[in-house]
């Protein structure tokens, strides 16, 4: 609908200029005039005011600036000239492809539906890891502050208002694809089908529960159609942000962890990956363990805990937060599965190798690299395969490999609703959460399923060994 109301005024905008240029009879130009005008309004009330449709208010204003001077001058209609005739037909095509580009490369999107039975509620939470002083920072006595986001199953409702779109999704998409902030600004329009502090749904069994950790300088907001899917389907899901190496985060006090400003001191880039990954990975065992003793700094979530089966828990993450993962399982057998999106792999994993359930999912763009001309890349994605492979020789039989055709890095994300044009469409998220489902459901739940099944040609994946990429 959003975009047959932009083309609807687009048109209008068109046809208006065309009667301008002709010489259209005045009362027909007022007519058509206050018709653009009206679904001008009508498209702004509806959809807010967005930066990515600057091209079409322009050649609105243009046209309605027009039809003015035409009504307060009547000489203009007999002064036209050649020259301001093609003027205003070029500016007019002009627009309308800048009209037609934005549409194309930023749609208005929606978030399916999950496919569980369950509604889905949230609530926000900050844990201080006060035994651990925050490297990226010289402030004496700063310590690691975490930033978390527990959603879990509810009754469905469908009266309650429902949280929109979260922002920091365009703040991460901001700092990754160096667009302006103000681009996403419309999110506070899409409706999700989450409802905040909503009562928690009990159950006869506790939840399965799983932790997701986001990429480098995302948010752990940026998979939230597999948060949706995950909950609606019997799962507590807790998302954190890691301060400095997340996208910038504000504090409930208002204090932000701006990730540019976050330095970690004498570190060569050799080190690097290992030294975040392994901070990252704290943060993680540190929120696992706060979960599990119930201890005082979660007691505004006892409620929903007393639900929550804190002897089955699963992880997830992209890229860096994949990597994250990794590190944790290897480190904690009592996790019972995780899956990487695309992620790096550094430090514990590759020597202790992992013994739970693993799925790695890997784009076929970025396995790629290993042909490519960017040496930079090329060497990236090297290393992180021939870690993986060790990583695989030292593991457990439950240790997977996925390629996943037509993928890019962004794939995996909520990137393809919001952006299609830098991803292959909807399709990818929603498979990556349909296998995502089926692997949890296989080993947290028991169920009778095999995550296998679906990493088929048909859906653009096969299942293979990591040694495999190299041939």
């Amino acid at each position: 609908m959003y975009n047959v109301t932009c083309l609807i005024v687009l048109l209008l905008s068109c046809v208006n200029l065309f009667g301008y240029l002709k010489r259209t009879k005045r009362k027909l130009m007022v007519s058509l005039n206050a018709l653009l005008l009206l679904s001008s309004v009508l498209l702004i009330i509806i959809y807010g005011i967005r930066l990515t449709l600057a091209p079409l208010y322009a050649l609105i204003i243009l046209t309605l600036f027009l039809f003015v001077m035409s009504l307060r001058n009547t000489q203009l209609k007999r002064r036209k000239n050649k020259l301001l005739v093609i003027f205003t037909i070029g500016l007019t095509v002009v627009l309308s492809l800048g009209t037609g580009a934005s549409l194309y490369v930023f749609p208005q999107f929606s978030l399916v539906n999950p496919s569980g039975s369950h509604g889905i509620g949230e609530l926000s939470l900050t844990l201080e890891d006060t035994s651990r002083e925050e490297a990226y920072t010289i402030a004496a006595g700063d310590s690691r502050k975490i930033m978390l986001q527990i959603w879990y199953p509810t009754v469905k409702d469908t009266s309650s208002k429902k949280e929109h779109y979260p922002y920091e999704v365009g703040d991460a998409l901001n700092s990754v694809l160096h667009l302006p902030q103000s681009l996403f600004s419309y999110f506070k329009g899409i409706p999700t089908h989450i409802v905040h502090a909503a009562p928690l749904e009990p159950t006869n069994s506790k939840y399965p529960l799983i932790l997701f950790s986001p990429g480098n300088g995302s948010t752990r907001f940026q998979n939230l159609s597999l948060v949706e899917e995950l909950v609606s389907n019997g799962y507590v899901v807790v998302g954190m942000d890691h301060p400095y190496t997340s996208s910038d985060m504000t504090y409930p006090d208002g204090t932000v962890a701006v990730r540019s400003e976050g330095k970690l001191e004498s570190v060569s880039e050799d080190d690097l990956y290992e030294m975040e990954i392994d901070i990252r990975a704290k943060d993680m065992e540190f929120v696992i363990g706060q979960l599990r003793s119930k201890a005082d700094s979660v007691a505004n979530i006892q409620n929903i805990l007393q639900e929550i089966d804190v002897n089955n828990i699963g992880v997830v993450g992209h890229s860096y937060g994949g990597a994250t993962i990794s590190q944790v399982m290897a480190d904690d057998q009592n996790i019972k599965a995780g899956i990487s999106y695309d992620g790096g792999l550094w430090g514990s994993p590759v020597t202790k190798g992992i013994r739970q359930p693993f799925l790695y999912m890997s784009a076929s763009k970025t396995l790629d690299y290993l042909k490519s001309s960017d040496d930079n890349n090329k060497k990236f994605v090297k290393s992180v395969l021939q870690n993986l492979d060790k990583t695989e020789q030292a593991s457990g039989k439950d240790f997977y490999f996925a390629r996943f055709e037509g993928y890019n890095h962004y794939s995996f994300t909520d990137v393809p609703f919001i952006v299609p044009v830098f991803s292959n469409g909807h399709d990818t998220t929603q498979m990556t959460n349909e296998v995502s489902l089926a692997f949890f459901d296989q080993f947290l739940k028991g169920e009778k399923r095999d995550f296998r099944k679906l990493l088929i040609p048909d859906n653009k994946a096969s299942l293979i060994s990591v040694n495999d990429v190299w041939k």
